[in-house]
């Protein structure tokens, strides 16, 4: 631990340190005898000190470590459904226009999000928890998609 003799203390340095600093260390940079670092050290607990500084350091960082890995799981999500309003969009628009191409944007659209919903569930763990899951979406659109050209109600390109 880096800092100035006037502002830290070899009780501070030595539990807020690793392991590597030793109360030989210590008291040979404070020009302490070790005798009398030891017996501080054992009477004010420095070990478990260090201890319980660890672990409220590696709790403090495990938590900031969850908390950005759910604000990036919330983006995540957040893009999706935006994703799949702008694919509804398509969908909607193409059936009033009777646009193919639109439905087809949809699909495509929809299977893509599919797909990358998929591999947030595959790497999360998390389950479809958006309103309408993008397979349903998909399922839809392939079904509408799917007919053939004398059945369908929308004109397909030549």
């Amino acid at each position: 631990m880096a800092g100035s003799h006037e502002y830290i203390s070899p009780e501070v340095e030595y539990v807020q340190s690793d392991d590597k600093t030793s109360l030989r260390k210590l008291a040979k940079k404070w020009g302490v005898p070790f005798g009398t670092i030891a017996a501080r050290s054992k009477r004010r607990q420095w070990s478990k000190r260090r201890e319980q500084y660890r672990e409220k350091v590696n709790t403090a960082a495990e938590q900031k470590s969850v908390e950005g890995e759910a604000e990036d799981v919330s983006q995540v999500h957040i893009s999706i459904r935006q994703s799949l309003k702008i694919a509804a969009n398509h969908l909607q628009k193409g059936l009033v226009d009777q646009d193919f191409n639109l439905l087809k944007v949809a699909k495509i659209s929809t299977e893509t999000i599919q797909n990358l919903h998929g591999l947030l569930n595959d790497h999360y763990g998390q389950s479809g928890r958006d309103g309408i899951a993008p397979e349903e979406f998909a399922r839809a659109l392939d079904a509408l998609t799917a007919t053939s050209d004398s059945e369908s109600p929308i004109p397909r390109p030549a």
